[in-house]
């Protein structure tokens, strides 16, 4: 697995949003884009080029050369609303439920 590079704040406000969940979920990102990669045979670009705050989200690609966007978040109270709005929006998204 190539090494995560994410932008300085982005773990500063996961903290400060979730506390120790956040801090969780930080150390077991690598694992969980391994099982994102392995699951749908994504590529996936581990510096993503996005400024992130709330989401890890970076650029992959699926397994017939199609380019994607790959959107994780700490689960909780904030991470129910994204699923639907991903359904009002379409677009070819899929939520990860």
């Amino acid at each position: 697995m190539e090494k995560i590079v994410l932008p300085p704040r982005f773990p500063e406000t996961i903290c400060g949003v979730y506390g120790e969940e956040g801090q969780k979920w930080l150390e077991q990102l690598g694992l969980l884009l391994q099982v994102c990669e392995h699951r749908w045979a994504l590529e996936i670009q581990y510096e993503t080029p996005y400024t992130l705050s709330y989401n890890y989200v970076t650029p992959v690609v699926l397994p017939g050369g199609a380019p994607a966007v790959l959107k994780l978040g700490v689960p909780g109270k904030y991470r129910d609303r994204s699923p639907e709005h991903v359904r009002r929006r379409g677009n070819g998204a899929a939520p990860g439920r």
